[in-house]
């Protein structure tokens, strides 16, 4: 899906997880699912003005940019951890007393 001028992608984003059992429902394949834009175009949406679409998507962004920047920053710590678990178990490499720790 992209989203047309004036419409938040955002919105798209929020609106398709919330109608993803709509979506679902339209769907049809054996090996995986598949909705045709005649299937797609046939569901409902409440399109906001385009002031609300802007207010809403000032509103969003910055959490969404925040979760995107938490879920990087996750994905860096798991990598971090991975690599240096096996190290600190097999006594490969130490970790020395931090400064004002008994």
């Amino acid at each position: 899906m992209k989203a047309k001028d004036g419409v938040s992608n955002l919105f798209l984003l929020y609106w398709a997880e919330v109608a993803q059992e709509t979506i679902k429902s339209r769907a049809n394949g054996s090996t995986f699912l598949e909705i045709s834009k005649s299937n797609f175009r046939q569901i409902e949406v409440v399109r906001p003005s385009e002031a609300v679409m802007k207010k809403f998507d000032a509103y969003v962004r910055p959490w969404y940019e925040r979760i995107v920047a938490n879920e990087r920053e996750t994905e860096n710590l798991i990598t971090m951890r991975d690599a240096l678990l096996p190290q600190l178990i097999s006594g490969e490499i130490r970790v020395g007393r931090v400064e004002g720790e008994g």
